[in-house]
């Protein structure tokens, strides 16, 4: 959706024109335009306000009205060449600039509580290194020596240096805070994005396995399956083992075979009989209750004689 520019306009200032366009965020969204062709006479992206309102518009002829107006103005501009620089903001010093920075990543959102402690933590030495200068002054040979220097410092382990993942995550710190400084318009590039001394990050490496290597693969697979199984039958052995304990009853080994023992039942003597009867009584109890759960052995001198 753009204007058509009248005649009198040069080629140049027509290209820019076309290169401008409205836009919705959402679906049935309010109209934003997009005006950065013509940024040297203040073109820039803007929502499509009408006259005393205060919220962009949902209507698109409206829309379309407001863009053309406002293109139209901006080709006026460029035609004439009259040039709009707009002030420069007052650019806080690189120790503000990070508490600035970490309080907008916070309130954003977007990173965890890891990132932005990791992110702390990298630019406190990034300002340890460069001190509380002026962002302007961040330049790609200041990050080229702050990365060399990096680079030959222990690491965690003794006899090892620090790792290129360790400072590549150092710069992308430093690089993340210069991106937000040229959104607010305090820097005008970003001097982290070039900077050809930055570690890269290792290629990733695909190995593929041999027919021998595939095979004890297989057997090692297999070998486990059959350990995993057979633990799964000891614990379920074991499972009902503590079952049958939990009944009351015991296990009595009989060979290589188990066998239930029923538990032993008290029963209460008639009243009036003697401790003699008692004794003979229980006696009695516990030898049925043994030839309930004797075992069908076979003698040893039969099989051997």
């Amino acid at each position: 959706m753009s204007a058509k520019p009248a005649f009198k306009y040069s080629p140049s200032v027509k290209a820019l024109a076309n290169r401008c366009r409205v836009y919705q965020k959402a679906p049935n969204g309010a109209f934003y335009a997009d005006f950065r062709a013509f940024a040297a006479w203040g073109g820039k992206l803007a929502a499509l306000v009408p006259d005393g309102e205060k919220q962009a518009t949902k209507e698109r002829s409206v829309a379309a009205a407001l863009f053309a107006k406002r293109q139209l103005s901006l080709m006026e501009l460029a035609e004439a060449g009259a040039r709009v620089t707009a002030p420069t903001p007052l650019a806080p010093r690189f120790g503000a600039f990070i508490s600035e920075h970490l309080f907008r990543k916070a309130r954003e959102g977007k990173s965890s509580k890891g990132t932005l402690r990791h992110d702390e933590t990298s630019l406190r030495l990034w300002f340890d290194f460069l001190g509380n200068c002026e962002l302007g002054d961040i330049t790609a040979l200041r990050i080229q020596e702050y990365i060399d220097q990096r680079r030959v410092q222990p690491g965690r382990c003794s006899g090892t240096l620090l790792s290129n993942a360790t400072v590549r995550n150092d710069v992308h710190a430093l690089s993340n805070l210069l991106e937000r400084a040229v959104e607010l318009g305090y820097v005008g590039k970003n001097s982290a994005l070039k900077c050809r001394a930055k570690p890269a990050a290792p290629a990733p490496r695909i190995e593929f396995l041999e027919r021998d290597e595939c095979a004890r693969l297989l057997d090692a697979a297999a070998e486990m399956d059959r350990e995993a199984r057979l633990a799964r039958q000891i614990r379920e052995l074991q499972r009902q083992e503590s079952a049958l304990r939990g009944a009351g009853g015991t296990i009595k080994k009989c060979g290589n075979e188990r066998q239930t023992v029923a538990p032993f039942q008290v029963t209460q003597s008639p009243p009036g009989e003697s401790r003699q009867q008692k004794g003979a009584t229980a006696r009695d109890e516990d030898r049925h209750s043994c030839d309930r759960v004797k075992p069908d052995l076979v003698d040893a001198g039969n099989v051997y004689s």
